[in-house]
């Protein structure tokens, strides 16, 4: 009977902590941090910049960083990773991907993206211009990585440039950029 309650109380204590810990140590250091740099964080309403650092403070803490070739990982660097992921899982219904064995994915947006993909890869070869950098033609991994980062980072010119693209990924990740970056001024990209 004791031991049941020293456990609920020690857990009590423990959420505490961690949430003071978010409060007074990763909330002001992240938000610092992407209030300067980051137009998709500074576009967003308070409560959703809470839930974005408690996602990208998830991640910080839980992802295991492999460094590759003798590459020096500095913490900037893992919190722009956990900052990405946290803008890729901000509306959808997942607190994170620390939780999970695997991730479904609406069957029908991915449908859409790898059939669009798949049309620009093969045209690629009928014009040598495009607006995504070449390396995204080699396959469809590729296609879909450079796809998000433009999808972020360059979300005018991307809804410009590649309209039925850019209203599949909205759907794919329940956001659309445009209407969080409207208010804002131009901002330096942070990837860049």
């Amino acid at each position: 009977m004791l031991a049941p309650l020293l456990a609920a109380v020690a857990q009590l204590f423990y959420a505490g902590y961690q949430e003071l810990r978010f409060r007074f140590y990763y909330g002001p250091i992240f938000h610092r941090f992407l209030n300067r740099k980051y137009a998709y964080y500074t576009s967003l309403p308070w409560p959703l910049k809470m839930k974005f650092l408690r996602i990208a403070r998830d991640h910080y803490e839980y992802f295991e960083f492999v460094p590759r070739d003798n590459l020096k990982l500095t913490r900037a660097m893992k919190a722009i990773i956990s900052c990405a992921a946290a803008q890729l899982l901000l509306f959808l219904p997942s607190s994170g991907l620390t939780f999970f064995k695997k991730i479904v994915v609406d069957p029908e947006w991915v449908a859409h993206f790898e059939s669009y993909a798949e049309k620009e890869i093969a045209n690629l070869n009928a014009s040598e211009k495009h607006f995504f950098r070449r390396y995204a033609f080699d396959n469809l991994e590729e296609f879909f990585a450079v796809a998000v980062e433009n999808f972020f980072e360059r979300t005018q010119q991307f809804h410009t440039e590649q309209p039925e693209l850019y209203r599949i990924l909205a759907n794919l990740f329940k956001q659309d950029p445009i209407k969080l970056y409207a208010p804002l001024p131009q901002q330096k990209s942070l990837f860049r």
